[in-house]
């Protein structure tokens, strides 16, 4: 069971793991030798503004050395504190991003489901109108489709994916060529990321982002309640909600603090660091309706001005 808003929870990996509460109590114990540093750095350079040093020149010769040292000493004490809590931070940035990113990515896989999913593909094996395959056994183009809305919507948050790492079902080939040829209507240079990054991209997104079809089975005082559809398909009435949630393991670059925030490390044979789950969901209203005219009419109806109705404007 889903229920509506459910998502990245930030905190869970923190609790959930030893490794998480030890490196939040590394974290906390970090904060305190920083605070208790800059604090005795101010009361240093207190003494020094109200003149208690000593004025005799040798003295001074010999605390000016002493401070020197104890700056230096400060300065390799804090660096270390002070580098882990930018990583933090930009870690956590990365995660905020990659938040808004992964709903953007729901959005317009149930945007492509509310106006693929009223197609008739039964030539292509992509069953009737309103109606999906899910089953992986069989062909499923309106699955793919979807699948791949949300994929290109991710790849600016996603990490490396090699050719050889597995096989994601996206023409990598022809998203590459399309960027060159784009840049090329516009007569500029074709930017080096294009050739190196964004095939990679586009690999981690597909192999790494799943979407799944839900149902909404109950609404309470707190919002929707929503439940997966385990069936091998899926049909949705017309005019009626189509519900998408797309779940991505978001890759964390961070080095040092992406273990804060892990929901596991990549298995595959050649991927390396960590990811997060981010998951998020959205209902559009289906827009698959019926084509199908009534019988034509064997009484002839007239109009207001008092003119027989033309069906043949409707009826062939």
């Amino acid at each position: 069971m889903l229920s509506e808003g459910s998502g990245y929870v930030w905190w869970r990996p923190l609790v959930g793991t030893s490794e998480g509460v030890m490196l939040l109590l590394l974290f906390v114990a970090c904060l305190g030798v920083l605070v208790v540093l800059l604090r005795g750095s101010y009361r240093l350079h207190h003494r020094k503004v109200r003149g208690e040093m000593d004025v005799e020149q040798a003295k001074k010769e010999k605390s000016t050395d002493g401070e020197r040292a104890t700056i230096t000493i400060e300065f390799v004490m804090v660096l270390p504190v002070l580098l882990f809590i930018v990583l933090l931070l930009v870690q956590v940035m990365q995660l905020m991003v990659g938040n808004l990113f992964v709903h953007y990515a729901a959005y317009n896989a149930t945007r492509c489901a509310v106006t693929y999913l009223p197609v008739d593909a039964r030539e292509a094996g992509g069953g009737d109108r309103n109606w999906m395959m899910l089953n992986q056994e069989f062909r499923r183009p309106k699955y793919d489709a979807i699948k791949r809305a949300a994929a290109m919507s991710l790849v600016s948050v996603s990490g490396k994916w090699t050719e050889d790492m597995a096989t994601v079902g996206v023409d990598v080939d022809g998203f590459v060529a399309g960027l060159k040829e784009h840049y090329e209507l516009l007569g500029r240079p074709v930017p080096v990321w294009v050739e190196r990054m964004a095939g990679e991209r586009l690999r981690y997104a597909a192999a790494n982002t799943r979407i799944e079809m839900l149902e909404m089975v109950s609404m309470d005082e707190e919002g929707r309640v929503f439940e997966l559809v385990e069936d091998d398909f899926y049909q949705a009435g017309v005019r009626e909600a189509v519900t998408v949630r797309v779940v991505h393991r978001l890759n964390l670059s961070v080095p040092y603090v992406r273990g804060l925030f892990a929901d596991g490390r990549f298995e595959e044979e050649g991927a390396v660091g960590a990811y997060a789950l981010v998951q998020a969901h959205v209902s559009l209203t289906n827009e698959g309706i019926d084509p199908a005219l009534p019988e034509r009419p064997s009484i002839q109806r007239r109009n207001y001005w008092g003119r027989d109705w033309d069906y043949g404007r409707y009826y062939p």
